[in-house]
């Protein structure tokens, strides 16, 4: 108990006693069982006490304290399982296959070869890990290398072995080793794949009229999955095969990492068409993708524009801050009124491509109508 002195009106003091104020005491840490002896505990294997007993540790990170192999401190390779234990199964690398059974050339949108990848992949979880697979597949307004995502880390076949270290060494004309393996980890049953598709991505045009036809007598471009040149995905053969009979696909697991942006120009912006995936930072490679001139380093968004060289310095759009007086609305300002002042009062923008700004239905993006004496569409020709 502890006194204290309680003044009372007369001006006399009061004695009294009150209970101590308990001094807060640290609770004793918790302690994790490291079965593995790897210095990763269990997180559900603990004590709780003053004192670090045998066989426990401080952290709790193990995914699983049977195997001294996996744990967050481990680096994870091609083999199905969490090795780093951080919650995704082979992780860095990006699955790659022939489809176990052949397939009708007429499915129409290419987001209908991807279900047939997603549901290869998805029924054989125990040999390629769970994730997002896509066809390498392309057509006449997408092809596979818009579709897919590029990635800096190794493509492995459904046995884990590597085929390429990357998308470059992926798409350079030469695999290190054939793909020749399906879903199942199995070689593949036939040799002939659809692909529509140049070993460097891009489109080929013969594909069986985009994929929706059946019609014997036209013809796809075809790789063979037993090739590891570029004889993979375009085999060169003339006519390749024709629309009436069904092949493979190849179906890729997307990656999951980061994407990055190539910054040719050092200036610490990227160019938003040059990208690739990643768990770290790649050499040459930035977050950010909003330079708008990737080969000089006086151009990005950190520069501070200047009015007299028409380059748009700074990559807001705006070429040396002008500005162009919209009398019409229609988007499209008047090359004679020149502006550098965002506050003006009249309408603005940033461009000055009206060839006449009194009528809004007069300028670049309207249609010409080619028997009336005016060029609507400001091309400089009437009807055109």
């Amino acid at each position: 108990m502890k006194k204290v002195l309680i003044p009372l009106a007369s001006g006399l003091m009061l004695a009294a006693c009150l209970p101590e104020t308990p001094v807060p005491t640290k609770p004793d840490p918790y302690w994790y069982r490291d079965a593995d002896a790897d210095m990763f505990g269990n997180s559900n294997d603990s004590l709780q006490q003053k004192t670090q007993p045998d066989g426990y540790v401080a952290n709790k990170g193990d995914c699983n304290d049977d195997n001294a192999q996996i744990n967050p401190g481990i680096t994870e390779t091609a083999n199905n399982v969490d090795q780093d234990c951080d919650g995704t199964i082979d992780n860095g690398f990006n699955y790659i296959f022939s489809t176990s059974t052949i397939h009708s050339t007429d499915f129409g949108a290419l987001e209908n070869a991807d279900i047939i990848c997603q549901q290869h992949a998805d029924s054989t979880e125990s040999i390629v890990p769970a994730g997002t697979y896509k066809a390498w597949i392309s057509n006449s307004t997408e092809s596979a290398a818009d579709r897919l995502v590029p990635s800096a880390n190794p493509y492995v076949r459904s046995d884990k072995v590597i085929i390429a270290n990357n998308w470059i060494d992926l798409t350079d004309g030469t695999l290190i080793d054939a793909i020749a393996f399906n879903e199942r980890g199995t070689g593949a049953a036939d040799l002939h794949v659809m692909t529509g598709t140049d070993y460097d991505g891009t489109y080929l045009a013969t594909n069986c009229n985009d994929w929706t036809s059946t019609d014997a007598a036209l013809q796809f471009t075809a790789g063979l999955d037993n090739q590891g040149d570029k004889k993979w995905t375009n085999w060169g053969a003339a006519p390749n095969h024709n629309c009436g009979n069904a092949y493979l696909l190849y179906c890729i697991r997307q990656s999951d990492d980061g994407i990055w942006y190539r910054d040719s120009d050092d200036d610490g912006y990227g160019a938003t068409d040059q990208s690739i995936n990643a768990a770290s930072k790649p050499d040459g490679y930035v977050t950010s993708n909003s330079d708008c001139n990737d080969t000089d380093a006086l151009i990005s968004p950190a520069a501070v524009e200047i009015t007299t060289n028409d380059i748009d310095d700074n990559c807001d759009g705006n070429i040396d801050n002008k500005w162009y007086i919209d009398n019409d609305s229609d988007g499209f300002g008047d090359p004679s009124i020149e502006l550098n002042d965002t506050d003006w009062p009249f309408p603005l923008v940033n461009n000055n491509d009206d060839c006449d700004d009194t009528n809004p239905l007069i300028n670049p993006d309207a249609t010409d109508d080619s028997v009336n004496d005016i060029d609507e569409n400001c091309d400089g020709i009437d009807g055109q």
